[in-house]
């Protein structure tokens, strides 16, 4: 008799992280199911959740300032959404949580035993979902497991927030022919972990024997923004053959602190719980992901557009140095 194929809800399956990992979820034969924001604003019904083995629960609300400017939004989109659905899963359902490594604030090297020093509205709320779902694990209702990711980059559905995946914003504009522009000296180190790392660290979690509490997710490479920015230039222009300039000014006064942090992230301990490992170098990771977006342009009606129209405003300038 055949294994009956695992069912998996996810969360935010739209979205940058969710559309990747929908789809590996799908390639391995799970039965994927989704849940919208108009499915929270309906109300959830217990009877849905009835089968399903393991939540990804990756819907949420990831602009830095606009939960300064509106905490009780951000509030809204980030932490009840979690209380919801613990009120409606089964008993012992898996629940895998998408969370930051921001969490842990101005620490220069992150691993699980960081204290949690959140100083961003965005980052309490966050850890305010992870001991939510916490509490529920200690109560026995389900078995939950918070995911803190560092920087993500890679070629994907692109973010509706501007402020993420910054080197998919700069790769974007390298292959326009734009200039990459770099707040002041660009001595920020960053810790990026490619796409496909996390949506593996993902699938990892949601095992049966996955640990359960939170584990920082990262590549354990620190390495500076101007020293990022600098690789897009070179590959881009190996990729094309055209250069590709990088444009220095001056840095915002009023950028949030936790933009301003230097951060490396050690994933050993969940490494150690589950054998996942980080296997995308971040020149591997650029290379390719350069030559995918290049081709996703050369395939559109727009060719140039979806590329080109990359908007270099305020806001995405932030970008640069935003989680």
């Amino acid at each position: 008799m055949m294994a009956s194929r695992p069912a998996m809800l996810v969360t935010g399956a739209t979205g940058y992280i969710g559309t990747a990992l929908t789809a590996a979820l799908s390639a391995a034969s799970c039965i994927v199911r989704t849940l919208s924001r108009a499915d929270f604003s309906a109300g959830l019904k217990a009877d849905s959740f009835a089968d399903v083995d393991t939540v990804f629960h990756l819907s949420a609300q990831t602009n830095l300032r606009f939960a300064e400017q509106h905490p009780a939004e951000d509030e809204r989109a980030n932490v009840a959404p979690l209380e919801g659905l613990l009120k409606v899963v089964r008993p012992g359902t898996r629940v895998v949580l998408a969370s930051t490594v921001t969490i842990a604030g101005l620490a220069s090297r992150i691993d699980h035993r960081t204290p949690d020093a959140p100083i961003s509205v965005y980052d309490r709320h966050k850890l305010a979902a992870e001991r939510i779902l916490h509490g529920a694990t200690a109560a026995g209702h389900v078995r939950g497991i918070g995911l803190r990711l560092a920087n993500v980059y890679g070629f994907g559905n692109q973010s509706r927030n501007t402020e993420r995946s910054v080197l998919n914003l700069m790769m974007r504009r390298a292959l326009a022919q734009q200039p990459l522009t770099l707040y002041g000296d660009g001595a920020y180190v960053r810790d990026f972990i490619h796409l496909s790392d996390v949506v593996a660290a993902l699938v990892a979690a949601g095992s049966a024997d996955a640990p359960v509490g939170s584990f920082p997710i990262g590549s354990g490479t620190g390495t500076t923004l101007a020293a990022c920015f600098a690789l897009v230039a070179n590959e881009a222009e190996r990729l094309t053959g055209r250069p590709v300039s990088i444009t220095r000014v001056p840095e915002p006064a009023d950028l949030h602190a936790i933009e301003r942090r230097n951060a490396i992230v050690d994933p050993a301990a969940f490494r150690a719980a589950t054998g996942w490992r980080p296997r995308t170098s971040l020149r591997d990771g650029i290379r390719g992901d350069l030559a995918r977006f290049s081709a996703a342009a050369a395939l559109s009606d727009v060719a140039g557009t979806a590329v080109a129209s990359a908007p270099l405003d305020r806001a995405a300038l932030k970008g640069a140095i935003a989680p």
